[in-house]
């Protein structure tokens, strides 16, 4: 009888032993699997982030160079004393600009803070308001007759007058030339009538002016007016 219950007993302890060991063997599986997956997942992560962040950081380093170059090439950079692409003057740099060249006796040029615009106005005139005389403005020209006086800066849009040009339109066929009050002459230039100053040679003229005829006239009395060329 206790033989009986000692095979019994072995053939239980048998079986339960390889249920443990399948269990177990179960047990570390899982826990293998949770690991590699674990530690796949997060090398995949830290792979997948570091692409990302390079992508990223190269698309914005990109973007940012061609950004910044974009706006350094094409940007004036006014008030540093060089009249770059857009600009007509920069501090007291003009160019080639002087009162003298845009045709007035001398003076100094100012420039306008956007660094677009040149001011004439403390640049001095030729003459004395009368007929012909340089201005930068009506106010600089005497009236003509009962007419105030205009300061012209081209002639009908077709000569442009250097340093202005002290003028006002006139009636060639009244009975008094008005004109003649400032030493000037009532003319048809340039289909319209203005009061020009007549002159015999270029000595009587002012700097940038000579003394000729009305282009594409058949007046041949000569003028004070700039040089023209077709």
């Amino acid at each position: 009888m206790r033989t009986g219950f000692a095979i019994i007993f072995f053939i239980f302890s048998v079986f339960t032993m390889g249920c443990d060991d399948d269990s177990s063997s179960s047990s570390n599986n899982t826990s293998n699997n949770t690991t590699n997956n674990t530690t796949n997942n997060t090398t995949n992560n830290t792979t997948n982030n570091t692409t990302n962040n390079t992508t990223n950081n190269t698309t914005n380093n990109t973007t940012n160079n061609t950004t910044n170059n974009t706006t350094n090439n094409t940007t004036p950079d006014c008030g540093n004393g060089t009249v770059d692409t857009s600009e007509v003057c920069d501090g007291t740099n003009f160019g080639d600009v002087t009162c003298e060249s845009a045709g007035y006796s001398g003076g100094t040029l100012s420039c306008s803070s956007d660094c677009l615009t040149i001011n004439y106005s403390l640049c001095t005139v030729e003459g004395d308001g009368s007929v012909g005389s340089g201005c930068g403005d009506s106010s600089q020209c005497n009236d003509i007759g009962d007419t105030e006086a205009t300061c012209m800066t081209d002639l009908s849009g077709f000569i442009t007058l250097p340093g202005g040009y002290c003028t006002t339109e006139c009636d060639p066929e009244a009975s008094t030339d008005i004109c003649a009050d400032e030493g000037g002459v009532c003319v048809n230039a340039m289909m319209a009538n203005y009061c020009l100053k007549p002159c015999e040679n270029a000595s009587e003229c002012r700097t940038e002016y000579d003394c000729s005829t009305i282009p594409m006239s058949s007046d041949t009395a000569t003028y004070c007016l700039p040089p023209f060329s077709m």
